[in-house]
């Protein structure tokens, strides 16, 4: 395995169109890194930067302590899985899995060697080893009893697994994944993450994966590369991000349901303490947690509350805590077995609640519904969207 370094790695075309700009990460040996972001973000290009088949408008990358920039696809020591799986239709499992290891054989025949017993013995030896690397590899995927099948024959599930395979025989330095799993359905996604996330563990390899799916990303990264225009946003373990979003993009894009954002004010109260104003309601943050010194520098500005749908709790008809709650008619409620989402208009604004199921009670689509505002975890953005620092979270 090897370790990946990005340093100012820049990808333009034209003259204006900056599809990644200035990537600076650096992967360690055995870690699994997910580069996430919505559609026309870089992910994929730099991907395909690292693989060698996108051309680097400036920076640089190495992998382990080689510089890379200007050596060939096939002499990175990479293996690269694409997100239409790639297969050769005329070839079984057997012989897509070795197809690469084939081609690079250093026996191979030739009219002068045919009659040679020592260079038959060597050429024999190392298609034995080609086939162990193979039957080892169906072996780690279960895929042993396919080896004999064309692809026509097999399931998306299979095909992907195939695909992995035929990385995994090569023994690379660096496993790349150009969204994978986006062509399968949302159960064998599921079962496929599984299987990944187990095979990084056994492996410890050095993966780099793309996806645009947030909750794919959180599932099976040690950190996330978050990336919006081709510019990183933020990077750490998906608990961090979740947590400690470090701008409004992150905090909207990282969750499932997203964020709730309330756009307000700033308010400095006569004793010094802020308190957050919005739609006629007032929040205070005298209990919550945040750097003071942080309030006071943007002073009475517009600001965004975010609140994560699970920190929004309904109150009863009878006890809606004064100022601490918001009021409205609930639009939806979308179940999902011991979960339920309760879409609520308020006032222009549709916010959304997520619950247990049980919890719901009488409750019903139309039905005015009072939901209070736990500030002490909620997330404050400045005008530019950049997080305010918590003095803990």
């Amino acid at each position: 395995m090897a370790t990946v370094q990005l340093k100012a790695l820049s990808k333009v075309y034209g003259t204006t169109v900056r599809a990644v700009d200035s990537v600076d990460l650096s992967i360690s040996d055995g870690e699994f890194i997910v580069l996430v972001g919505p559609s026309g973000c870089g992910k994929s290009t730099t991907l395909r930067m690292i693989a060698g088949l996108e051309d680097i408008s400036s920076g640089t990358i190495s992998i382990g302590d080689r510089i890379v920039n200007d050596v060939a696809p096939k002499d990175r020591n990479i293996a690269m899985v694409f997100q239409n799986y790639a297969l050769y239709p005329h070839l079984n499992v057997r012989q897509n899995l070795s197809f690469g290891l084939e081609r690079r054989r250093t026996f191979k025949s030739r009219w002068r060697g045919i009659w040679d017993s020592a260079y038959r013995a060597r050429r024999h030896a190392e298609h034995l080893a080609i086939r162990a690397r193979v039957d080892a590899a169906a072996r780690t995927l279960s895929i042993e009893q396919l080896l004999h099948r064309p692809p026509r024959e097999l399931s998306g599930g299979q095909r992907q697994r195939v695909a992995v395979g035929r990385a995994l025989v090569r023994d690379p330095a660096v496993f790349l994944f150009d969204e994978p799993l986006s062509n399968l359905d949302a159960l064998l996604r599921g079962e496929m993450r599984t299987e990944l996330r187990i095979l990084h563990r056994s492996l410890r390899a050095t993966m780099v994966y793309v996806t645009h799916d947030q909750e794919e990303a959180m599932s099976l990264a040690d950190r996330m590369v978050v990336m919006k225009d081709g510019v990183v946003q933020q990077i750490g373990s998906p608990t961090e991000i979740y947590e400690r979003p470090a701008n409004r993009f992150v905090a909207g894009f990282i969750g499932t349901p997203p964020m709730n954002m309330f756009d307000g004010r700033l308010s400095r109260k006569s004793d010094g303490t802020f308190s957050f104003r919005w739609n006629q309601s007032e929040f205070s943050l005298t209990e919550t947690q945040w750097d003071a010194a942080a309030l006071s520098a943007i002073g009475e500005k517009a600001v965004t509350m975010g609140v994560r749908p699970d920190r929004l709790k309904i109150m009863p008809a009878g006890d809606t805590q004064g100022a601490a709650t918001i009021t409205g008619t609930i639009a939806t409620i979308e179940r999902y077995g011991p979960l339920a989402d309760i879409v609520t208009q308020v006032s222009a604004m549709r916010v959304t609640t997520r619950t247990a199921t049980d919890s719901l009670g009488p409750l019903h689509e139309g039905d005015t519904i009072h939901l209070r505002l736990e500030t002490n975890s909620a997330h404050l953005f400045r005008e530019d969207g950049k997080a305010v620092t918590a003095s803990k979270r």
